[in-house]
């Protein structure tokens, strides 16, 4: 199965919201890019694995966390979200199979937008606590 075939974007409302908060900031050094590829699982109890890349550019960045898609899980058909983002950081929050994500230019403050996301969003959907699951930051704000 090819790549493209592999991966879904998707950007969906409700559940499985995709949102950004914040917005990352150039550097005089250049723009860094990150991606996640996010695999939910087929399943409420089961387990959903993020696969992270850094890259010069979002397409690379989204190529090396696409093709890592389904490596953990052993699933070769695994379908992944993709998230991108630059110069910052992200964290996912997630109860149960549903996750909610945010941008931060910290670490700290990408956790903090993710779990008030969730609770804001995911509490009415999923009825557990929200837990962090995932946090990358690009390079330049490492």
């Amino acid at each position: 199965m090819s790549l493209a075939r592999k991966l879904t974007i998707a950007l969906v409302a409700g559940a499985a919201s995709l949102t950004v908060v914040g917005a990352g900031t150039a550097h005089a050094a250049g723009n860094q890019f990150g991606a996640i590829a996010v695999e939910k699982a087929s399943n409420p109890l089961g387990v959903t694995y993020f696969y992270g890349s850094h890259g010069p550019t979002p397409e690379v960045a989204r190529q090396a966390a696409a093709a890592r898609c389904g490596s953990e899980s052993g699933n070769p058909d695994a379908v992944c979200d993709l998230i991108t983002w630059s110069n910052a950081c992200v964290a996912a929050a997630t109860r149960g199979v549903d996750y909610q994500w945010a941008e931060g230019p910290n670490r700290e403050e990408a956790i903090q937008n993710a779990l008030r996301l969730s609770n804001a969003v995911g509490a009415a959907v999923v009825p557990l606590p929200a837990a962090i699951s995932y946090v990358a930051c690009t390079p330049s704000v490492e």
